[in-house]
């Protein structure tokens, strides 16, 4: 889990919902993207990251991996790939209700903070736009529990299953249109 200090939504003043956040975040095309699965799937909702990632797999035109606890492994991802952007998806502590997806700013994390990560992400998302000249963007979500425990809270739980919703209706209206 990635500790943030009290972020707001990058995109307007009010708190947006995770179709309006999905939208912005991977228009026009999520399957240009690199999106990332991080988190402790063995502490209740820091296993949202693994998750998502781990069911967007199920659609073969995105480029998703599941790197758990080790988030330095998307520097060899990018090393075959040249995503429009990286995206990653990790349970964040910003005080939201449990649940809760935001866009973190940057800035916002922690540079050299214990986190359940051997790598903090604020540095290697720094490298990563550096020395490949490819955006990142961390979505974090909100975590009710971070007990031991594999299943997750049912409002994580409702998260993960509106973002997973969200790509498949994308597929779909591509797929028709």
């Amino acid at each position: 889990m990635t500790p943030v200090s009290p972020a707001q939504p990058i995109f307007s003043g009010s708190i947006l919902s995770v179709t309006e956040l999905l939208d912005r975040v991977f228009a026009p095309a999520p399957e240009e993207d690199l999106i990332i699965g991080i988190g402790n799937s063995l502490r209740s909702d820091d296993g949202i990251g693994p998750l998502v990632a781990d069911r967007l797999m199920a659609f073969p035109r995105l480029r998703v991996e599941n790197i758990a606890l080790r988030p330095e492994a998307c520097i060899d991802l990018l090393t075959g790939c040249r995503p429009r952007q990286v995206v990653i998806f990790d349970a964040a502590d910003f005080s939201g209700a449990p649940g809760e997806l935001r866009l973190i700013d940057r800035a916002r994390l922690p540079g050299h903070a214990l986190t359940s990560h051997r790598l903090p992400l604020a540095p290697m998302l720094e490298w990563i736009e550096f020395e490949y000249a490819t955006p990142c963007h961390c979505l974090g979500i909100q975590p009710a529990s971070l007990h031991l425990g594999e299943q997750l809270t049912p409002q994580v739980s409702r998260t993960a299953d509106l973002i997973v919703a969200w790509f498949a209706d994308w597929f779909r209206q591509s797929s028709s249109g």
